[in-house]
């Protein structure tokens, strides 16, 4: 809100000028700069107001350049005439190019001179530099002045450069959100070990065309690091280092294109939450077809050596989170990538995860996955199958056509399997089958159909080995319109009978 104490009024009998100054700040607060500016027309008393706003939030409407000009102008020109003496906000959004440096420079000495609290650049608005263009010659160039401000309490930035000064300094800054930034190795370690008060750190798809390096300094406090990436543009021969000694929270989202992930120096207390609803992309690069000697395309070749590296480097991923306890909330690729472990009988992991939540269709090529996964859960104590109808893009559809190459009989894989499961979990007392998509969405009381409800045998296979769980109190079918929770009439019945708590 703006600093009301020092603001001069002129005491006026139109109505507007007799509303308080808080509510006239927080309209003002509400408008875009140009139009806040405009508003001193309207009376004597908010002629000047517009000039001790604390929220500067900068965005323009559409691809106008002449309106994107005007607003830079403006811009700039409110800057030298703002009279308060700290703000609480300072945003721009827009895309960068190189001829606005001096001008961004001055709104940034600016906002620091002014003790802002939140700074966001986002220079990269309508994606347009994200496709081709990773020239650092093309971004902002951070001044190294924020780098020292004592008032900072979030920061984000999108496309820009950073440039650390001899000495960084950040005692207030408890968020850091940085979008399609190229760091440096140390860059995030001298952010974190300069900055007592971080709470978290959030990274969207920095170091698209190499390593990227997480290394969070010891901390007085805890911290909360966030990963998200997705396939496109990203080196898929690239890796990630995590070093988070006082990390407590650790999420990863979107998906995993790079081919190595390594996390050590782990908190005692690390809780990961792994929730990949990106698409599966599995360094195929250009997709190749089979030709018949006409020159006709027959059927898409299959990249295995792709698919074998990302299957290794979700394992991998996994395994080095074996200290941790785990949150996976994983998409269908992650589940048959796992598949083609359990059918290459890779040995299963050894996991502290106690909540699972897995989205699939209940497929043939699905089971495999959610068994090897269950085999490394032996502390699960929660299960959520989300079940519902996935299209596959081409490249998850590659992935099944490589574990057709392992294919099985169901019933009596299953068979085989169950036996690894007696006395196999410590914990499991819930499981939850969320049908959203099928065609059974109710049900009459005592009349409720598990095979119509699972619209396949897949599901029931799967409930028999969850069955060995010697803990297992009851088991929640829930779709669209119905939710009720069963329980086996005894454990060497397939009578399911309702649930009473």
């Amino acid at each position: 809100m703006a600093d009301t104490e020092t603001i001069p009024g002129e005491h006026s009998d139109d109505f507007i000028s007799r509303l308080s100054h808080e509510l006239l700040c927080s309209i003002l607060e509400r408008l875009p700069l140009d139009e806040a500016a405009r508003t001193g027309v309207l009376s004597q008393r908010w002629k000047d107001l517009w000039k001790y706003t604390a929220f500067i939030d900068v965005k323009p409407l559409g691809d106008d350049s002449s309106r994107l000009h005007r607003l830079i102008s403006g811009l700039s020109q409110f800057v030298r005439l703002h009279q308060s003496e700290r703000i609480d906000l300072f945003s721009v959004k827009f895309t960068y190019n190189p001829d606005m440096h001096s001008q961004v420079d001055s709104w940034v000495l600016f906002a620091i001179n002014k003790h802002v609290r939140e700074l966001h650049l986002d220079f990269d608005v309508g994606d347009d530099n994200v496709a081709g263009d990773t020239d650092d010659g093309t971004r902002y160039e951070l001044h190294p002045f924020v780098f020292t401000s004592g008032s900072l309490v979030h920061l984000g930035l999108k496309f820009c450069t950073l440039k650390f000064p001899s000495s960084v300094r950040l005692s207030s800054l408890k968020v850091v959100t940085l979008h399609r930034i190229e760091l440096a190795d140390d860059a995030l370690e001298m952010i974190t070990s300069n900055s007592p008060l971080l709470q978290q750190l959030s990274l969207l798809e920095c170091n698209r065309t190499r390593d990227l390096f997480i290394h969070v300094a010891p901390n007085r406090g805890s911290c909360t690091v966030m990963i998200e990436e997705n396939s496109y543009d990203v080196n898929p021969s690239s890796r990630m280092d995590i070093r988070a000694p006082d990390v407590e929270d650790l999420f990863f989202l979107g998906s995993l294109p790079r081919f190595k992930y390594r996390i050590t120096d782990k908190s005692a207390c690390l809780h990961v939450n792994i929730i990949l609803h990106g698409k599966f992309v599995e360094f195929l690069g250009e997709e190749e077809h089979d030709q018949d000697q006409d020159g006709n395309q027959l059927g898409v070749v299959v990249n295995e050596l792709g698919i074998q590296r990302h299957e290794e480097a979700f394992r991998e991923l996994l395994a080095n989170l074996q200290d941790a306890v785990v949150v996976l909330r994983a998409y269908e690729w992650c589940i048959r990538l796992l598949s083609l472990s359990q059918m290459q009988d890779s040995e299963p992991l050894s996991m502290n995860c106690t909540y699972i939540e897995l989205s699939t269709c209940l497929q043939k090529w699905d089971l495999p996955g959610i068994i090897f996964i269950l085999k490394s859960c032996r502390k699960l104590e929660k299960l959520v199958i989300l079940t519902a109808n996935i299209d596959e893009t081409m490249e998850a559809s590659q992935l099944t056509m490589m574990l057709m190459q392992h294919d099985y009989e169901e019933s009596s894989y299953i068979t085989s399997q169950i036996q690894c499961f007696e006395g196999h979990f410590e914990s499991l007392r819930t499981v939850e089958f969320k049908n959203t998509a099928g065609d059974y969405q109710s049900w009459e009381h005592g009349c409720f159909d598990l095979h119509g409800f699972f619209s396949g045998s897949q599901g029931v296979y799967l409930l028999n080995l969850l069955n060995k769980s010697s803990k297992l109190e009851y088991v929640v079918f829930a779709t669209n319109n119905q939710k009720q929770a069963f329980r086996l009439k005894n454990k060497e019945s397939d009578c399911w009978v309702p649930y009473e708590p």
